[in-house]
């Protein structure tokens, strides 16, 4: 945006002075200004074209205001007006280019316009040079105040946006923990019964408008108040949480886990029909089995799981689907526990 204001006040001081000085007979300067205002448009158009090369059009657009200064400073036709010139290339240089840049551009151009001005009219006075030098020394000046306090000013800003943005990333993150916090059971890390019931609806709901098989496995660590109130309840949230961590082993990316209450879990598994839900339940079943668990030194002591599971019938509702597979759960009790029942197998 910057730099195209330039473009047009440049091009638009360039036609104005141009048709000045050819009026007055300075046609060599005129003939310049008249370059300078048609350079200035082509630059303009050449940004519009290609938005991507506008740190070159900055450069090209600098260099080309420098050259112009000390070209015209160099001729017996300029006078003092030429200045304007001179003065408006540190100002441009600086505002497109930065400080830096800006700087060392003004340093060795407008010393050599003034060398060459002072070459070309030997007979001013010296007074007027002294104008002069304090004009273009005012507007470099100018020029690097406000780059630097510009600079200053955006540093500021852009460290105030990345601080904004740490601490909206740190309060997303916090609020993503809290709401993992209010679905997650603390002991065994799997998701709780809250969760289970609103994540169930919704699979639910995607199973019947899809048309895509969904089932639900019930588990019950068998014997597990007893094992409780024998060694205490340390090593009973120590049967919790390693059977947490065996489903969670055993259970693919799409499906979920959820402690149901006390040593009851239930598990999702979307686009899954019994059969398949059955060796799922069997892995699982399987592989608790092998946990192994001292809660007297030199004793191992192996835990078992029953399993209900089934898969959901069309226009069933929730409380219908859950209960099903609880009676299978309690089934799979009845025939003597550690085992999986489902319909597939009555």
């Amino acid at each position: 945006m910057l730099l195209c204001v330039s473009l047009v006040l440049v091009a638009i001081i360039g036609l104005v002075f141009g048709v000045l000085n050819f009026h007055r007979g300075l046609f060599f300067i005129a003939t310049v200004e008249v370059v300078v205002f048609i350079s200035c448009i082509m630059i303009l158009l050449f940004v519009y074209l290609r938005p991507k090369y506008f740190s070159l059009s900055c450069i090209i657009f600098v260099v080309m205001s420098f050259t112009f200064g000390v070209i015209a400073s160099g001729t017996k036709q300029a006078d003092l007006t030429i200045f304007i010139w001179t003065g408006l290339g540190p100002l441009m240089a600086f505002f497109l280019l930065g400080a830096r840049i800006g700087f060392f551009f003004s340093v060795f151009t407008v010393p050599l316009c003034v060398i060459l001005f002072v070459d070309s009219h030997p007979n001013l006075p010296l007074v007027a040079y002294l104008n002069v030098i304090i004009f273009i020394l005012w507007v470099v000046a100018l020029s690097m105040y406000y780059e630097i306090t510009r600079a200053d000013t955006e540093s500021a800003l852009i460290r105030d946006i990345e601080e904004r943005h740490k601490k909206e990333e740190e309060l997303q993150q916090s609020e993503k923990r809290y709401r993992e916090l209010s679905i997650v059971d603390d002991l065994t890390q799997l998701y709780n019964s809250r969760h289970f019931y609103f994540q169930l609806k919704i699979e639910l709901e995607r199973s019947k408008r899809y048309e895509q098989p969904l089932t639900l496995l019930l588990f019950d660590i068998d014997n597990f108040k007893a094992f409780n109130d024998t060694y205490g309840h340390i090593e009973g949230d120590h049967v919790l949480r390693r059977f947490g961590k065996v489903v969670k082993r055993c259970l693919r990316e799409m499906d979920l886990a959820y402690r149901y209450g006390g040593e009851e879990f239930t598990i999702l598994l979307p686009m899954t029909t019994s059969i398949d839900g059955s060796v799922t339940a069997e892995r699982i079943r399987t592989e608790f089995k092998k946990e192994n668990f001292s809660p007297v030194p030199g004793q191992e002591f192996h835990m078992t799981v029953s399993i209900g599971l089934a898969e959901y019938k069309p226009k069933e509702d929730i409380k219908t689907f859950v209960h099903r597979v609880d009676q299978l759960m309690y089934q799979a009790k009845k025939n003597g526990k550690d085992r999986v029942c489902s319909e597939v197998e009555l």
